[in-house]
């Protein structure tokens, strides 16, 4: 075998191995190009290839059907109650979903905790200097499927988006909200008081924004102390009332004021209220609670003389109140003898401050405007919210859950509430037939 063969033969036995070039750090990687055939110059240079489209991520085909056929065994029907309270209210804490229905703070807990792990509420804590604040608790994406679901429609339809829902975590009226709710939780679980309506600010905007914008709206029941019916006691619902007379039933726009407005801007809504009760003939009491107790000398100056120079000063009785720290724990609640009349010498009964046992079974509580008095506009022009924006606006949840409560560790039952499960239509819209039929849950 001659050199050249063998050396042939070495060559294919020994190939060299080819090594893979390692980009340098300092120089970018090289993108692929294409010939530009069609260019107008007849030059064939390379032109970059643009870069491949984003994909949008999607969720898989039929998930949300398999999220709520999954709920369909672990979704209990208070949390259905909670489901539509979080729709109305919008921004609750586990405090105040537990005083209103759970049995302790600790069951509460558990229970919203899976809600959250099921997507049924969205949750977060806001930051404090000092301590630490309750969860925070919004409607989440199953829990609005659920409650279209529940009502035959379509989530278009319940106005509903989760990002509106989230921007509460930053919104700067955070602290005014919660204590909106906070002042008709006090008074849903006073054990003399019993709740019938409790309507929120964007329900109260819906219906009455065109007026006034209050920060809420509520209806009580309460037993009179005295255990008589007061003479001349007139009924803003227009619903029967046991022979004996001791329930007292009264109606109320609440002014949460926790110091941030100046006081001609708070005493200037006075006007709107009386605009607002010439249209509907009835003279509804408004409740202005002030969170800080200096702020209310200066803040009732500024209202009496506003008060003054209204046409019609009787069609808006207006209490003012601010937590007592001395006293009773009930004094720095609203449920509690805190209460004081703009002008208690137009206002009967004892002189100081009052309850709202007290102001409901009060004559001055229950005026109307008369109904043929001319300037008392069509009640028909008050809005309707079931032809706004394609939406439909669902009956108010009742302020707790319309089944019996679980028995505590010690063997006693709290009991529900009376009288709940029709709930009740406020007198503005009674006339108009505004109000959706209740459900009988």
């Amino acid at each position: 075998m001659s050199d050249y063969t063998l050396r042939q033969h070495d060559l294919r036995g020994h190939r060299p191995r080819t090594r893979t070039r390692q980009p340098s750090p300092d120089k970018p990687l090289p993108q692929a190009t294409h010939h530009n055939a069609g260019s107008t110059d007849g030059s064939n240079s390379p032109v970059a290839a643009p870069p491949p489209p984003a994909r949008r991520p999607t969720r898989a085909r039929g998930q949300g059907r398999i999220e709520l056929l999954a709920a369909a065994r672990r979704i209990t029907p208070r949390d259905r109650w909670i489901i539509r309270m979080l729709h109305e209210h919008t921004v609750l804490t586990t405090t105040q979903l537990a005083r209103l229905g759970f049995a302790s703070l600790r069951a509460a807990q558990l229970r919203l905790r899976t809600l959250h792990t099921l997507h049924v509420v969205d949750r977060w804590q806001p930051f404090l200097t000092s301590g630490s604040a309750p969860m925070h608790h919004v409607l989440g994406p199953l829990g609005v499927r659920i409650l279209a679901a529940e009502e035959g429609i379509d989530l278009a339809q319940l106005g509903y988006r989760r990002d509106r829902a989230l921007a509460h975590t930053h919104r700067l009226t955070l602290a005014h909200d919660v204590g909106v709710n906070t002042f008709f939780t006090d008074l849903a679980t006073h054990p003399h008081l019993t709740l019938t309506a409790w309507w929120s600010a964007g329900r109260c905007g819906r219906y009455f924004g065109h007026h006034a914008h209050p920060d809420g709206y509520a209806t009580l029941r309460t037993r009179d102390p005295r255990g008589a019916r007061p003479a001349g006691r007139a009924t803003h619902n227009n619903t029967s009332r046991p022979e004996g007379g001791a329930v007292g039933e009264w109606e109320f726009f609440l002014e949460y004021d926790t110091g941030t407005e100046p006081h001609p801007k708070l005493a200037a809504k006075l006007a709107h209220y009386q605009r607002l009760a010439a249209a509907t003939g009835i003279a509804t009491p408004l409740l202005i609670w002030i969170t800080r107790p200096r702020r209310e000398p200066n803040a009732r100056h500024a209202l009496a003389g506003a008060h003054s120079r209204l046409a019609h000063p009787h069609l808006v009785p207006v209490f003012t109140a601010t937590p007592q720290p001395s006293g009773h724990p009930d004094d720095r609640t609203p449920a509690g003898h805190v209460w004081l009349p703009l002008h208690p010498a137009h206002t009967p009964g004892r002189i100081g401050r009052r309850s709202l046992t007290e102001l409901a079974t009060s004559p001055v509580s229950a005026r109307r405007g008369d109904p043929r008095d001319p300037r008392r506009s069509d009640p028909a022009t008050l809005q309707s919210p079931l032809a706004t924006r394609g939406t439909i606006d669902l009956p108010a949840p009742l302020p707790h859950p319309s089944w019996d409560w679980p028995t505590t560790r010690r063997g006693t039952r709290r009991p529900s509430p009376p009288d709940h499960a029709s709930g009740a239509t406020p007198p503005h819209l009674r006339a108009t037939g505004a109000e959706p039929a209740r459900r009988p849950w």
